[in-house]
């Protein structure tokens, strides 16, 4: 999922810096995708069935997962290269 998820993300995050772009980006594109790829990868390779892959491979994630992405898209407007 991070693979396909992160050139979407340096598409969509623009060009000028914008923390709030930055993070409302990576919240609704890259976690969707990335929680996507990992729950059918439980569903794949373990035999969980729906509702068991999202309780162990998102639901404990999500707000941890928003929480880095608000500091990186901080971050990502302080940094200069």
């Amino acid at each position: 999922g991070y693979l396909i998820a992160f050139p979407l993300l340096s598409l969509a995050k623009g060009a000028t810096k914008s923390f709030l772009r930055y993070a409302l980006m990576g919240i609704l594109i890259t976690i969707p995708i990335v929680y996507v790829g990992g729950t059918v990868s439980l569903m794949v390779v373990l035999h969980f069935p729906l509702d068991k892959a999202v309780a162990v491979g998102t639901l404990p994630y999500i707000l941890p997962d928003i929480f880095k992405t608000i500091v990186a898209a901080w971050l990502g407007t302080k940094i200069k290269v």
